[in-house]
């Protein structure tokens, strides 16, 4: 934030305290954490935590404490953010394990997807793409010759970019699902979109 200095400590409820009203450790030094604005997320603004809009980790905090076997309730969150200045510790009942994953090159919903390698982890190179393509059931050389182009166009072109969408009809129905009722920051969950409903 541009109103606190790197190693500055910020008191729980200040307006410019960066990680929202709750923070959820997952080994440090990341966090899954709150306070971000909705037109902050998916930017590249994080050394490896996990930032979410406010009514997104409320929402989050109590489905993980529920995954845990942790009782919480709306009206314990709702006293919480009344006491801004407080600090209120819930230990979950379980253990839930948290795998994150830096991958740039990705099946999303039946399109390929390449990320900017924000983290100069050198991910976004020709045989990642293949091994991605090959875990789906797909052989790169198998394809025609002018979407072998485009895919290796999409990992030169990508770095200007945040990102670069590749069709490939063959991959439709596999890898990561699209967002279901997916909360945009601004408290309520998006509409589902069509292709994901029952007809």
């Amino acid at each position: 934030m541009k109103n606190v200095k790197v190693g500055e400590t910020v008191e729980a409820g200040d307006k410019n305290n960066p990680l929202g009203w709750a923070k959820i450790p997952i080994g440090l030094p990341n966090l899954i954490h709150g306070g971000k604005a909705p037109a902050k997320i998916g930017t590249f603004a994080s050394h490896g935590c996990v930032g979410l809009t406010n009514p997104q980790i409320k929402d989050f905090a109590m489905r993980l404490a529920q995954a845990a076997g942790t009782e919480i309730n709306d009206e314990q969150v709702s006293s919480y953010l009344k006491e801004r200045t407080e600090t209120h510790e819930i230990k979950l009942d379980e253990t839930v394990p948290v795998e994150l994953r830096y991958e740039t090159i990705v099946i999303e919903d039946g399109k390929l997807h390449v990320y900017k390698d924000v983290y100069e982890q050198n991910t976004n190179t020709e045989e990642n793409l293949k091994a991605v393509l090959a875990a789906h059931g797909l052989k790169f050389e198998d394809l025609p010759a002018a979407k072998q182009t485009e895919l290796l166009n999409a990992l030169k072109s990508v770095e200007k970019k945040k990102d670069v969408a590749v069709d490939l009809p063959s991959l439709t129905q596999k890898g990561y699902p699209a967002p279901v009722e997916l909360d945009t920051g601004k408290g309520q969950p998006a509409r589902v979109a069509a292709a994901n409903h029952k007809h």
